[in-house]
């Protein structure tokens, strides 16, 4: 009973520490697609919270449970299992929670300008150190919140501090501190400094190449190619959507999203130097990839939909009235009373809710 409540109340810290999260990046670009975000976050907690209330007080859900809890304590291996299930999940939830709090930590002193702070605590934080995980990614999300905004002078600050981070954990050769550099050239492009853009970009690519080659490459050249298209280099522009597109095609196939987006921004240069049929062409292989990705969705909902279908039958199959697993619990009470010396109160009254 302890582990269950220890759980209900790291599960609510950690909806409140999503929330401040999401109520950060909001205050940095209250766009109506993050507002949007926050307010069914918001509304998806307090949904689950009452369902948990009004789910508990129902029939079929207190039977379901007393199956359950009789079935798993009269069963003594599943019983230390779920002990020791109970108590793994509270320790891994604490764990992670601690490590949530020192980023959010992090993040807020960033934001207040403690960036000595936020640098000891994003370095300290064991994110960085799992494969293909961005240090201080809390901050990156935010950094781009403001620069989705127009606010680029902090966003000029943040990234400042986050080539700082990368330099100070990887060095200047590593593909992460070339993904940062990547980062600060797509700012310079907002800002429309097409220049720095460029050389920016080039540079984020050199170092990228020098750590892992041409991997994930393909979003930094279509990136390029904006800015070369930008400053009116049409010629410079397509042959880096080319090599993009190739990069893009060989590691994510022929039908992946980013190929689509490649191919508008290719189609959109093709426009500029009155290649219109190539345009279409490539305008039209780009929304037919779009189409496909939307059908796989559409299938995943009829998954989704299946699979509440067929959890619903199970429930009933499993602790209906005449369910298998009602049966055996009943079975198990039936056998503890028989075995009895005398009738125990609590477990006929135990007998009478599962026949009820």
């Amino acid at each position: 009973m302890r582990l269950k409540r220890a759980k209900q109340i790291l599960l609510f810290i950690a909806c409140l520490i999503l929330t401040a999260y999401l109520c950060l990046i909001t205050s940095a670009h209250p766009s109506p697609g993050l507002i949007l975000a926050l307010s069914l976050e918001l509304g998806f907690f307090l949904f689950m919270f009452t369902y948990k209330k009004l789910n508990a007080k129902r029939k079929s859900e207190q039977k379901k449970k007393l199956v359950l809890d009789i079935l798993i304590e009269t069963t003594k291996p599943i019983s230390i299992l779920r002990r020791v299930f109970d108590s793994c999940t509270v320790l891994s939830l604490a764990v992670l929670i601690s490590f949530f709090a020192l980023d959010l930590s992090a993040l807020c002193s960033a934001i207040n300008g403690n960036f000595k702070y936020a640098k000891a605590a994003y370095i300290v934080s064991p994110f960085h150190k799992i494969d293909d995980c961005h240090p201080a990614l809390s901050l990156e999300i935010f950094s781009g919140a403001c620069i989705e905004s127009g606010k680029f002078k902090e966003a000029h600050r943040y990234t400042d501090f986050l080539l700082d981070l990368r330099k100070s954990i990887y060095g200047e050769n590593d593909w992460h501190y070339g993904g940062m550099l990547g980062n600060l050239a797509g700012l310079y492009y907002k800002e429309g400094n097409y220049k720095k853009a460029i050389e920016t970009y080039e540079e984020s690519i050199r170092v990228c190449k020098l750590s892992e080659g041409d991997k994930h490459l393909g979003s930094a050249y279509t990136r390029l190619a904006n800015s070369y298209r930008a400053t009116g280099k049409f010629d410079t522009a397509r042959i880096c959507y080319e090599k993009a597109l190739a990069m893009r095609i060989n590691e994510y196939g022929a039908d992946s999203l980013r190929v689509a987006e490649t191919k508008f921004e290719l189609a959109n240069l093709l426009v500029l130097i009155n290649q219109k049929a190539l345009a279409d062409k490539y305008r039209f292989e780009a929304k037919r990839i779009v189409n496909s990705q939307k059908k796989n969705k559409s299938g995943d909902l009829t998954s989704l939909i299946s699979f509440i279908a067929f959890s619903f039958a199970a429930s009933i199959i499993l602790f209906g009235k005449r369910g298998f697993l009602t049966g055996l619990a009943i079975k198990r009470i039936e056998q503890k009373i028989n075995d009895a010396s005398g009738k125990n109160s609590e477990d006929l009254a135990l007998l009478n809710k599962l026949k009820a």
